[in-house]
């Protein structure tokens, strides 16, 4: 219920980054399957190549589509969406102490 209340008062580029960061998996993985798909039915039509070149080049697409997916998440991240990851602040004379 509190979670409820605190998502109802967020702006909607709030609840977008938020369902990046939870999702961001499932994300990349549907990115890179629909980029293995796509390329593989764009190069399924192309003549002059063996299907093993085909295959090939249908994970290149794949992978430049997972590489692009991985920066945006990393980026939206970094816009700190999620207040859940609290860093811990430790003084440097512990450090010292533990080094």
């Amino acid at each position: 219920r509190k979670k409820q209340a605190m998502i109802s008062r967020q702006t909607f580029v709030d609840r977008s980054i938020n369902f990046v960061n939870e999702h961001r998996w499932s994300i990349l993985g549907m990115a890179w399957l629909v980029g293995m798909s796509g390329a593989g039915l764009y190069l399924y039509k192309k003549k002059g190549m063996t299907p093993a070149q085909k295959l090939v080049e249908a994970r290149m697409y794949a992978q430049l589509i997972t590489i692009v997916g991985v920066v945006s998440t990393a980026s939206i991240a970094s816009l700190g969406g999620n207040s859940d990851n609290k860093h811990v602040q430790h003084n440097s004379a512990e450090l010292e102490a533990i080094l």
